[in-house]
């Protein structure tokens, strides 16, 4: 995994702050499984069963965050991030298994609000992106054991979440109540 970024902050009198930065992420995954049967002393590749797989996943992103406080007991902050991703998952015999490239915006809102010396409330939106793992997208199989058998699945998609949250704290006492909404679900 490679990475490279750049963050910039700039203050705007002592109740603002601007955030910007971009980012980059390479990632290499190189799957090699061999799975062999032994036949009149030879061993040989089992094909149905033998693979070589490559990915690489690019992720390319750009964001900007507005700090500010609107009066003495109400702190605000907004972002917006955008992302592209490129990924690639393939064999010389099955070239681009997944060959996928897509963009998206992520924005986000968070309110604070000090409700009294011991009381505050938090209220934040955001919307996030989940990505298969590169275990789960490898075309591969792993025998544990005659009868348990694990494996990838090239076909997931990434999934879009919508995140609301709210929370309270009384001194040091905190209720927090949250919901996501997932889109399409990835996760077991």
């Amino acid at each position: 995994i490679a990475v490279a970024k750049a963050d910039y902050n700039h203050n705007f009198g002592k109740e603002t702050q601007l955030e910007a930065g971009i980012k980059g992420t390479r990632s290499f995954f190189d799957n090699d499984v061999i799975v062999e049967d032994l036949t009149l002393e030879d061993w040989t590749a089992d094909p149905a069963l033998t693979s070589h797989f490559k990915l690489t996943e690019d992720v390319a992103a750009a964001y900007s965050t507005l700090s500010f406080k609107a009066n003495a007991k109400t702190d605000i902050k907004v972002g917006l991030r955008y992302e592209y991703t490129s990924t690639n998952l393939g064999s010389v015999e099955q070239p681009n298994v997944v060959d996928r490239q897509y963009g998206s915006f992520f924005p986000s809102v968070f309110v604070g609000r000090k409700l009294s010396d011991v009381q505050q409330l938090n209220l934040s939106y955001s919307r996030r992106i989940y990505r298969p793992g590169f275990t789960q997208l490898a075309p591969y199989l792993i025998f544990y054991d005659p009868s348990t058998v694990q494996g990838g699945n090239p076909s997931l998609q990434p999934s879009f979440v919508h995140a609301v949250r709210a929370d309270y704290r009384y001194k040091v006492v905190g209720l927090t109540m949250e919901y996501n909404f997932e889109s399409p679900s990835i996760r077991d």
